[in-house]
C-alpha cells in the first residue's frame, strides 16, 4: 500500500489543506492561526478533521502526511518549472 492510499490529501478541503502545508513549515499552531487569521481553536478544529479524513492514529502517522505532503509539493514544483521552461 502506498502513502497516497494511506493518507488521501486530496479528499481535504482548501483551507485544511492550508494548514497542513503550514505545518509542513514547522510553524507553531500560534504562528499557523495567526498567518491563517484564524482562531487557535478553530485551528485545533481544522486539525481533527484533518486527523479524522487522513484516519491519523499516531504522531508517526502525522510525521508521514507531513512528509508525503512535501513529496507531492516538490513533484508539482517540478512540474511546473518544466512547463514554464517548455511553454506549456
Amino acid at each position: 500500500m502506498t502513502a497516497e492510499q494511506l493518507f488521501p490529501i486530496e479528499d481535504l478541503s482548501q483551507r485544511e489543506t492550508e494548514l497542513l502545508s503550514a505545518m509542513a513549515s514547522g510553524l507553531s499552531r500560534k504562528d499557523i492561526a495567526s498567518e491563517m487569521r484564524i482562531s487557535t481553536s478553530t485551528y485545533d478544529g481544522y486539525r481533527k478533521s484533518i486527523r479524522q479524513k487522513l484516519r491519523i492514529k499516531s504522531q508517526v502517522d502525522w510525521g508521514h502526511v507531513l512528509i508525503q505532503l512535501i513529496d507531492e509539493k516538490k513533484i508539482e514544483d517540478k512540474r511546473q518549472n518544466e512547463n514554464d521552461r517548455t511553454g506549456t
